[in-house]
Order: structure tokens, then C-alpha cells, then sequence
């Protein structure tokens, strides 16, 4: 096979629609039947049209000397359409802004009296084609989230649209292909808007109306004939607006249907009885935010999962389970009466008793239960699914039917964003891989628009969550890139004037309405706000992406800069106690409100919440992040050319290590902080301590893991690294009998179980057997990234992923363990198995073109493995590693 370039991106995207940015990026992967294979030089050509022979070229970059596969910010975009010599194709997004191709957005006009509006708006136009179509776009967003449909067909499907950003300063429109639904001679295009998070339930509180009250739809159609000619079509005041069968939608509490009003898009809102019509519509002006391209893909149906069983309750109500808890919704056929109402609602867990519950959610009270209510036609069935919802679930009760539904007539719709393909993992141990399995769920759960800490109760993209999963992330999915480039120009957005960053992003405050409390008590907290400068340069390591060190060095100096001020400016009543030397104290963060290490075991979080607040504020954690992304910083103004800020933050970060030690290293390092187990691992992991200290603060992290029977003491901050510093410190027994451990707290506890994702605490029930908090949450499975990087072994020796280490790590009673992942060079696989008898290891590798790899077994390695297939046998009683 001939040397192949496939896998062709622009900003990360295959054959885009829309692109805005003024200088593209391109990337690409290398395909080869052949061994040792290296990029030398690579040259891009550019045409308007698809290759031929005779194509004339647009913009060519000659040839460049590089071994990269990427090609950033070298091209000025004045071209609507254009070809990459491999076939693949981009457009640019030129006709947004164009002056003779604007739009309105479009509205119902209020209603008197109402107090709150919460219809669903229905919006309608008639287009007439006077030829046949060349090509057609349609240029489509709104205030809410949106459904667009030509002659009664939805050319959105299950996609939600717009992405959640902060809605009083960019929203996101997005460019459809609608060559084929348009058709020549008369067309009607009709479009329906739900609140969606501009005006839908936010968070846990479920606020309202954060960015605003009133719907709106904003559209360009661009219609190019074959006789050359363009028409458009845009909103304005010739389009009309009703309401329909939808007839409320909250993303998060649920939707209501009636199905006894007509959807057909003729006559939608003429049911006399409904005494609905269509009414002219009323021109916003001109909203404040930005208009943006996407830059990431979409949230939408990503499989479908069959009911597994369907029985009556002991209180006569029909259960349904599907098996697996997720994040989507179901499509269903319901039989009955006209106007009788079925209530589907959904819960990932039931009772003791077996009904369905729906109370175990919040941590203090009732929570309020995800239901849709379906008012039926009378028809031979009705066929439900939630146009504008979404619920986390994994069993469904269904009210107000007579008939218990057959497994045949309901089946599960699983949502995410589009994140390309998933790692492969497996070992000799079932319960491991579950809870790989577990973790992949809650992920794909939770990188569902924006990352978020649950499907459920909140919904909220949790900063400290994504700080924590963000390294298993990458690992675990092929399309993450873009998503999380996404997630940081939202937190730069959103990030306060001092550096303070909002507890979640997007956080839901606006000008609109107000800055919430729960921002203003906990924009300071570290772990949480440090994601600013650790998720990007996480970025740079993984995918070799100095564009988003770039792009974000404003916010990661901002959030330092206040960690710094935070520590010399104010004092806690603690330090005035002690009386620490200002030399010290002026480097310890310890005011402020922090979350601290969230939920240790036996932890509700509500007293160490307080205690952090109010009473004895733990200044240990805090200060050690202020010294890691002080660290951090330092590096990436270096690596960017910011020479002055690289030595300042390097010198900040010393100080602040050197201030931590003094406070809260005792014993040479055999006690630190509040000898938690984390704060060892915190201490090793950001390298805080010398030598002598470190070997002592293992020793120290071994006793207490032992005291404990070989259970975690960790909670969200450090859990994804006690095993990995344990192997990395030697203690591989340790490790591995933490790992297997099945007794609560422990990751198999859960798996033990039943669990089919990740549990926000590590007890999961009461002792009475009631579920207790979220059922999915991925924080706590960030262990799962060390599957990869540590159990299988791979691990970015550079940034990007050029250069490649490969080290196994055997241990406990594992004696099989493979793993594949997608890198930005193409497939990384290994795969070793012990041989009978457990003194040798079989190593098969995959290695990609473009990249060379080591390979270390115990104190063996081989180093300058190239591209290819390879294979080899280690044995440790011999320390011999040799090819095969």
C-alpha cells in the first residue's frame, strides 16, 4: 500500500459547514502497510471545485519541511467553498454579516396578563423556487433550542441546537446542507423553538429565564439556481408564528405533547377547538450577542438501547427497564383514549420496594421528578419521543394507560455529543472492565453539550468535575479536542474581571438576571477555578496544541494573578493564631471559600462545605494548587515566548511551594496537612516535596491505606491518582489491592452492585437501602484513565504524541490487560498477557505512522520502535525484553 493521508480535518472538523475563523487549521493522519514510517514534508493544495486534472488551484502551501500532521493558521479565507487535493471539502461562512443578506430575529408578540411564558412557538414561511437548484444552505439559530423543517421534514433530527454558551454574549448558529429538501416551485419552511438553557430550568435550583423570557428564531436560507442566480429567504415580518401539539418543553423537566392538535404544518394552529391560528410576528431588536460558527459537533443520538423488561408495580403503575442508566429519552407507542394523559417519568434507581424513585436525587428534600405528559389522539397509537428534553434515567414509569407496554412498542434514544470512537479496553478481570464500561457511560452522559456533573439533578458543567476527569477524557475519546476548546472559550467568557472563575460553565448568570449567590460564595475555589490553567495545558500535552495555550494564556494569568492576591492581600483568623512570618503567609491561600478534597468517604459534603467557609479553613489544598498552576504557567509562558512571565511565575511558584512545605510538611514528610490521604497523593503528584520527604510521604500514604483495609480515604480532588502514585512510587501491591478491593469504599464496590455508571458518592445508598445522591456522576471513574496510561501503558513521552512510552504495568492478580486509543497521529494499541506459569509477558503493539515509541518492561526497555505491528517477550526472572 502507497503512503496515505486520510482522516482529513479543518478546526478539527470533517467537511464543515460555516467556518469563521480567519485562518483554518488543518490536520490529518497517515495511513501505511509499511514499517518505521515518518512524515518528512507535506504540501496543501486548495480549489474551489472537486480535482481533476485540469483544476485550477485556489492557494497552495508548497512544500514544507515538517514532520507534523497539522498545518495551523497559514491561510486567509476569501472563498465560500473549497477542496483539499484528498477529496475532502470545507465552506467558509461568508454570507453571515453580508449586508444584503441579513435577518431579523423573529418572536410572538407578548401576551397581557401572562405572568410567565412557557409555549412552545411555532414559526412558518412559504418560499417559492423559480428553478431548479444548483445548491442550497441554511443559515439557522435561536433564542431557545430549535427544530427547522422544509415541506414537513426536520433537517435538525435529534440534534440540540444551539450549543449551551454564555447567551448574553455569543450564540452559536449553525449551516445545513438543504440542497436535497428543497424542491423548485412552492416550499414551506417552518421552524419550532422550546426554551432550551436560554430560558429553561439551570442547574440545581432549576432557575429560569436566565438569559432572557422571550423566544426568538433567527434564519438565512441562500438558494443558488442552475441558472447562476441566488435568491434568499430570511426571517422577517412576512413570517408568522403559532403554537402546537408541543406544547411546553424544559430541557430538563420535561415536555408535554398533545397529540390531539394537528402537527402537519399546513394547518398547525388551526384546530378550531385549540381556537389557535397563526399571527404575525414581531421583530426583536437587534440582540447584543455575537453570532459564532460551531466549532465543535453536536449533541445527538448516538445508539438505541431495547427495554429489557416491562411489568406492573405493586401499586399498578407500568416499570419499565432499559438495563443501562444513560442520558436521552425514549420513543414510545402509547394506546388510549382521546384526550386521556399518559405521565412517563424516569429515575435511575427504584426503591426498596420497587417503585420508581424520585426522591433520592437531591441531598436535602424532594427532588423534582423528569416527566412527560402525552395527551393522547385516540388514534390506533400514538408515537411519543421528546422533541426538546432529555433525562437520566434508566427505568421509566408510565401513568394513564390500561395496557402494560410491550417491550416491542419502547426503546431507549442515548444523546451525547459527538466524540468519535471510543477507546477499547479489556482485561483478565470482568469487574475492571464493567467499571471501564461504567465510565465510558457516565462520559458519555455528561459531555453532553457542555461537560456536566450529572444528567439529572444539575445538569451544570462543574469546573472542578471536568478539572478532575479532563486527563481520562482525552483518553477515552477520539473527538474531544474540539469539544474542550469549546468548554475553555466559554470559561474565558465567563471569567470575572479579578480572575475569579464561576463554580460552572456556562455559569447561567447574565445581564438579565443577576450574578446568582452560589457564583459570588464559590468563583474562588482552587480545584475548581485551577482548570483554567491545568485543562489547557493538559491540551498541549495530549494533542500538542500550542493554539489553545495561545487562546487561553489571558485567562490562565488572570486566575493566578488572583490566587496571588488572594494570599498576599488577605489573612485568615487561623494565621493570625499561629502567627506565621509574613515571609510565609503571604504565599498561603486560606481565605476564601474552597470545596476542599468533596466528599471523602462518609463526607455529605454540607459540614466540610461550612467548615471550609466558616471555620477552620483548610489552607493545605489551596495553596498547594496556587504552587502547581503557578508551576504550570510558568511553563506555558515559556514554551509560548513570554520570557518575563515565565521567570516571574516560575519564582511564584518556588515560593509558594517553598511557604507550603514550611506550614504543612511535619516529620520530614511523614505527616502533611490534615494526614488525609489525599494530601499525600496531592504532594507527590504536584511534586512539592524533596527526595527524603517524598519516600517518607509513601511510606505514610501505604500506613493509612493499610489502616484503612485497603479502602479509599480520597474524595473528588485526588481518587484518579491514588493508584498511579502508589505504582509510580513502587508500591504495586498496594495499588492493586486498593484497586480489586470490593468493600465500600472502593470502585467495585459499586460495580459488586450492579452500577452501570459512575455514583457521585462511594456509598451510592443508605444503610436502609435507599439510593443516596446522583447514580451518574463521572468524577469518581477518573481512575479509569490510568487503564490506559498505566494498566495498558500508554502514555505521551511528547507532547502531541510523537514520541511514544509504552510501559505495562503487571500486578495483583491481572494477567491480561489490552487497550486501543485513538492519538492524534492515528490507532495506538497494546495488548500483554502472562504466559503459563506467570514468569513471562507477550506484548503485541500497534504503533502509528508518523511516530516512534519505548517500550519498558521492569527495568528493560527498547527504545526507537517504529511505525507498525510488533511483538515481544519479556521475562522479569531473566530481566530480559527481546523482539519476537
Amino acid at each position: 500500500m502507497a503512503l496515505q493521508a486520510m482522516n482529513l480535518r479543518v478546526n478539527l472538523l470533517s467537511e464543515p459547514l460555516g467556518i469563521d475563523s480567519p485562518e483554518p487549521e488543518f490536520s490529518w493522519q497517515l495511513l501505511s502497510d509499511r514499517n518505521s514510517v515518518l512524515q518528512s514534508a507535506y504540501e496543501i493544495q486548495v480549489s474551489s471545485e472537486q480535482f481533476t486534472a485540469t483544476t485550477k488551484l485556489i492557494w497552495n502551501s508548497g512544500v514544507i519541511i515538517s514532520a507534523s500532521l497539522g498545518l495551523l493558521n497559514i491561510l486567509d479565507l476569501h472563498w465560500p467553498r473549497a477542496h483539499v487535493i484528498s477529496g475532502d471539502w470545507f465552506e467558509t461562512a461568508f454570507l453571515i454579516g453580508s449586508s444584503e443578506l441579513s435577518a431579523h430575529w423573529v418572536t410572538r408578540k407578548p401576551i397581557p396578563k401572562q405572568s410567565e411564558d412557557r409555549d412552545v412557538l411555532y414559526f412558518r414561511h412559504k418560499v417559492d423556487v423559480p428553478d431548479k437548484i444548483l445548491r442550497a444552505r441554511l443559515y439557522a439559530t435561536s433564542l431557545g433550542w430549535y427544530k427547522f423543517f422544509i415541506n414537513g421534514v426536520n433537517i435538525v433530527g435529534r440534534q440540540q441546537v444551539p450549543r449551551w454558551t454564555p447567551f448574553h454574549h455569543s450564540i452559536e448558529y449553525q449551516v445545513y446542507d438543504v440542497t436535497v429538501s428543497m424542491r423548485e416551485g412552492h416550499n414551506i419552511l417552518g421552524a419550532i423553538v422550546a426554551d432550551g438553557h436560554f430560558r429553561g430550568e439551570n442547574g440545581g435550583l432549576g432557575h429560569r429565564n436566565c438569559y432572557g423570557n422571550q423566544l426568538a428564531f433567527f434564519c438565512l436560507l441562500v438558494i443558488e439556481l442552475q441558472t447562476g442566480e441566488h435568491i434568499s429567504c430570511s426571517t422577517d415580518e412576512s413570517w408568522t408564528v403559532s403554537t402546537g401539539h408541543i406544547v411546553r418543553s424544559d430541557p430538563k423537566a420535561g415536555e408535554v405533547a398533545d397529540f390531539t392538535i394537528s402537527s402537519d404544518w399546513e394547518h398547525v394552529g388551526d384546530n378550531a377547538s385549540k381556537k389557535r391560528s397563526w399571527e404575525a410576528i414581531e421583530v426583536l431588536q437587534q440582540p447584543t450577542m455575537n453570532l459564532i460558527a460551531e466549532e465543535t459537533g453536536r449533541v445527538d443520538e448516538i445508539r438505541r438501547l431495547p427495554a429489557k423488561k416491562s411489568w406492573w408495580s405493586s401499586s399498578g403503575k407500568n416499570l419499565i427497564d432499559f438495563g443501562q442508566n444513560f442520558s436521552g429519552y425514549v420513543r414510545i407507542k402509547l394506546h388510549g383514549k382521546r384526550g386521556n394523559k399518559a405521565i412517563l417519568t424516569y429515575s435511575e434507581v427504584l426503591t426498596p420496594d420497587g417503585e420508581l424513585d424520585i426522591d433520592y436525587i437531591e441531598p436535602v428534600g424532594k427532588g423534582q421528578p423528569q416527566r412527560d405528559e402525552v395527551i393522547l389522539s385516540g388514534s390506533d397509537c400514538d408515537f411519543f419521543e421528546p422533541m426538546f428534553s432529555t433525562h437520566g434515567f434508566r427505568y421509566l414509569e408510565i401513568i394513564g394507560i390500561e395496557e402494560l407496554v410491550p417491550l416491542s412498542d419502547v426503546e431507549g434514544v442515548v444523546v451525547s455529543s459527538q466524540l468519535g470512537s471510543i477507546t477499547e479496553f479489556k482485561c483478565s478481570d470482568s469487574r475492571l472492565e464493567r467499571l471501564y464500561k461504567n465510565t465510558v457511560w457516565s462520559f458519555l452522559s455528561n459531555f453532553t453539550d457542555t461537560p456536566t456533573d450529572c444528567p439529572t439533578r444539575e445538569r451544570s458543567g462543574w469546573t472542578g468535575d471536568l478539572q478532575i476527569f479532563s486527563a481520562t477524557a482525552v483518553l477515552m475519546a477520539s473527538d474531544v479536542q474540539s469539544f474542550l476548546r469549546r468548554y475553555l472559550r466559554n470559561l474565558s467568557t465567563e471569567q470575572w474581571a479579578d480572575g475569579r472563575i464561576p463554580p460552572f460553565i456556562p455559569s447561567g448568570d447574565s445581564e438579565f438576571s443577576g450574578v446568582t449567590f452560589l457564583s459570588k460564595l464559590t468563583a474562588s475555589s482552587v480545584g475548581w477555578g485551577d482548570v483554567s490553567v491545568l485543562l489547557p495545558w493538559l491540551m498541549y500535552e495530549h494533542f500538542g496544541d500550542t493554539a489553545i495555550l495561545e487562546r487561553q494564556y489571558t485567562s490562565m494569568k488572570l486566575w493566578v494573578r488572583f490566587l496571588e492576591d488572594t494570599a498576599k492581600k488577605n489573612r485568615s483568623w487561623t494565621r493570625w493564631l499561629w502567627g506565621c512570618s509574613k515571609d510565609i503567609e503571604q504565599y498561603i491561600v486560606d481565605t476564601r471559600f474552597h470545596w476542599g478534597e468533596w466528599l471523602r468517604p462518609g463526607e455529605t459534603g454540607l459540614l466540610p462545605m461550612l467548615g471550609n467557609l466558616f471555620l477552620w479553613p483548610n489552607a493545605a489544598v489551596p495553596t498547594a494548587y496556587f504552587a502547581e498552576s503557578s508551576r504550570i504557567l510558568s511553563k506555558a509562558a515559556e514554551l509560548l515566548g513570554y520570557i518575563e512571565d515565565a521567570r516571574y511565575f516560575k519564582d511564584l511558584a518556588l515560593s509558594a511551594r517553598a511557604a507550603w512545605g514550611t506550614a504543612f510538611v511535619r516529620e520530614g514528610g511523614s505527616r502533611i496537612g490534615y494526614d488525609k490521604q489525599d494530601d499525600y497523593v496531592r504532594a507527590i503528584k504536584f511534586g512539592m516535596l524533596s527526595e527524603r520527604e517524598k519516600q517518607a510521604a509513601v511510606d505514610r500514604l501505604v500506613e493509612l491505606v493499610e489502616k484503612a483495609n485497603h479502602h479509599l480515604g480520597t474524595g473528588f480532588l485526588s481518587t484518579g491518582d491514588l493508584v498511579p502514585i502508589l505504582c509510580e512510587a513502587g508500591r504495586v501491591d498496594t495499588a492493586f489491592s486498593l484497586l480489586l478491593q470490593n468493600s465500600s469504599p472502593s470502585w467495585l464496590h459499586a460495580v459488586d452492585r450492579g452500577a452501570t455508571t459512575i455514583w457521585e458518592s462511594w456509598e451510592g445508598y443508605t444503610p436502609d437501602g435507599k439510593a443516596s445522591l446522583s447514580h451518574n456522576h463521572y468524577a469518581l471513574g477518573a481512575i479509569s484513565g490510568w487503564f490506559i496510561s498505566g494498566l495498558v501503558g500508554l502514555r505521551a513521552e511528547t507532547p502531541g504524541w510523537r514520541h511514544i512510552l509504552i510501559a505495562p504495568q503487571t500486578g495483583g492478580s491481572i494477567v491480561h490487560a489490552q487497550g486501543a486509543i485513538e492519538i492524534p497521529f492515528g490507532k495506538l494499541a497494546c495488548s500483554w498477557r502472562h504466559e503459563t506459569g506467570g514468569s513471562t509477558v507477550k506484548i503485541d503493539l500497534q504503533i502509528p505512522p508518523g511516530t516512534s515509541a519505548t517500550l519498558r518492561m521492569g527495568p528493560c526497555s527498547i527504545p526507537d520502535i517504529g511505525s507498525g505491528h510488533h511483538r515481544f517477550l519479556y521475562c522479569d526472572q531473566e530481566n530480559k525484553l527481546e523482539r519476537t
